[in-house]
């Protein structure tokens, strides 16, 4: 998972690694972009107001509210 506007060039590499883990495991990865999400999980109008208010932004669940989905699907199960 990434939010839409966490613009971090280290950090942001979750795309880089569906390929190899769907290839071990097919249809074992997805990559989510959270809509209006800062590196910090907080909630931006837009990516100019998101620039250096990491943080900063409106509090969302959006991150857990995920998580949970995902966890509730049964394919995090090992």
């Amino acid at each position: 998972m990434q939010g839409e506007y966490d613009n971090d060039p280290y950090t942001n590499r979750g795309r880089e690694i569906i390929a190899p883990l769907n290839k071990l495991n097919p249809g074992s990865a997805t990559f989510t972009v959270l809509a209006g999400l800062d590196h910090c999980w907080t909630r931006h109008v837009s990516l100019e107001a998101s620039v250096d208010k990491c943080g900063q932004g409106e509090p969302s669940t959006a991150l857990i509210d995920s998580i949970l989905s995902f966890l509730r699907s049964g394919k995090g199960e090992a």
